[in-house]
């Protein structure tokens, strides 16, 4: 009897289960065979926010568990080995794509490989002000955009708006950039265009003051009285807390964030700011925010309240002078468009925790393609850009993702270290890997 018969007297209901299992195990023996390739699709990706190693991580409230046999290697890699030095990479603020068994009741997953985005493979470009001359000579090294960028022997320069060499440039300048991140963090221009930048006077009422509010004179119904001058009374309905000890530290901290050029300019200078800042009585917001085409930087009480340190405090107020940054950039007509649109429709520097989500998600697609455009959402250019400024003052950047994690929630948090990361603070969590804590990478074998 051939095959054929045999199948005529098989009953349908065991031939049919018989056909399934026999898929079923070539489908696993394929699936084993892409997991062990890192051809699979991730179960999961994201940012890692802590490290149990050599158990696993997690990322915020999901938690992946490793083997001695996960395989771990870059994004891309053809191979990955379970024994490599690699695994030193998965640290806080890490992308990383996981592959294996998820269990969504545990928010579990097993993982057969975890894939490592490779930040030093990234040709990253931008546009930003020149804030400070990091270092000088005939490698300067320029922080802009959130960036240290260094300009070697090897970029291509060009100069513009009556600037013709590198001794020229300073702060006030800006600088149009492409390169990639050495081992230290800093990033190596290929290209470098530098334009002065020209300010614009800012007509600063005799009232208008940089220290500390009079809490007499501050609140009257609501409004902002005495100091701020009649345009910004149309715009300032926020009744201005009588706590001098509050407000004087909010000047303090504010104040010791502005570059220090911008601080020692005269004060007839037509680039000359004048940052004032504010703590205001406000229970809806839960950050900061600042005015439209005023240099005023403003901080709930309530938010300010929840904060733990200076740092942290300094890490909201910088997200006003980051935001008023880039809009002196867009000002100056030299900027992406896809920045000056969203920059320039809105005066409220903190975004909802779902427009920050909308921004942010831009950043993991850009990476994986490897274009070269602008590299990331206005979002994560002003958060890198805030980390540059706290730096600089002398304030710890690494508090700024613990800022965002205590403001995120509508009620303050019993138990703050159980809160998770919203999505901002994993990109700084990742900025601070990156460009903060530089580390020497190893590299991959990969076996032809």
């Amino acid at each position: 009897m051939n095959w054929r018969r045999t199948l005529q007297w098989l009953p349908a209901s065991s031939f049919l289960l018989m056909f399934c299992f026999g898929v079923a195990v070539c489908g696993r023996c394929v699936a084993q065979e892409r997991l062990s390739n890192g051809e699979m699709p991730p179960v999961l990706q994201g940012y890692i926010t802590a490290v149990h190693l050599p158990d696993g991580f997690d990322m915020n409230d999901r938690h992946v568990v490793m083997s001695t046999r996960t395989g771990v290697g870059y994004i891309g890699d053809k191979v990955l080995q379970s024994d490599t030095p690699l695994r030193a990479e998965l640290r806080p603020g890490a992308y990383v794509e996981v592959a294996g068994n998820y269990d969504a009741h545990t928010r579990t997953a097993k993982a057969v490989t975890v894939c490592i985005y490779n930040e030093r493979t990234k040709t990253r470009t931008g546009n930003g002000l020149i804030l400070r001359v990091v270092s000088a000579g005939p490698e300067p090294v320029y922080r802009a955009d959130g960036y240290q960028i260094r300009i070697n022997s090897s970029s291509s320069v060009s100069f513009h708006s009556g600037l013709k060499r590198l001794s020229d440039v300073g702060p006030d300048t800006m600088l149009r950039y492409k390169g990639k991140l050495g081992k230290d963090g800093i990033l190596e221009a290929t290209r470098a265009q530098f334009t002065r930048i020209a300010g614009k006077p800012e007509i600063v009422s005799p009232s208008q003051s940089s220290e500390a509010p009079n809490s007499a004179a501050h609140t009257n119904g609501g409004a902002m009285q005495g100091s701020a001058p009649n345009e910004d009374k149309l715009q300032m309905w926020h009744a201005i807390p009588p706590d001098q000890p509050l407000q004087q530290r909010v000047a303090r901290i504010g104040l010791s964030l502005v570059p220090a050029y911008m601080s020692e300019k005269a004060g007839n200078n037509p680039s000359k700011i004048s940052y004032r800042f504010y703590a205001v009585d406000d229970e809806k917001m839960r950050s900061g925010y600042s005015l439209i085409d005023k240099h005023i930087i403003l901080i709930p009480k309530q938010a300010a309240e929840r904060l733990q340190n200076d740092s942290q405090l300094a890490a909201v107020l910088a997200e006003g002078i980051a935001q008023k940054l880039q809009t002196q950039v867009i000002t100056a007509g030299d900027v992406a468009e896809s920045a000056a649109g969203v920059a320039a429709a809105g005066g409220m520097i903190f975004m909802t925790p779902f427009a920050i989500a909308g921004y942010a998600t831009y950043l993991i697609p850009a990476m994986h393609k490897g274009e070269q455009v602008l590299e990331t959402p206005i979002q994560d250019q002003r958060d890198r850009i805030a980390l540059g400024l706290m730096a600089d003052a002398g304030y710890d950047p690494h508090q700024a993702p613990e800022a965002w994690r205590l403001l995120a929630p509508v009620h303050p948090a019993l138990d703050p270290q159980s809160l998770p990361y919203p999505l901002r603070s994993e990109y700084q969590l990742n900025v601070l890997i990156t460009l903060y804590d530089p580390h020497t990478a190893p590299v991959a074998t990969v076996p032809q």
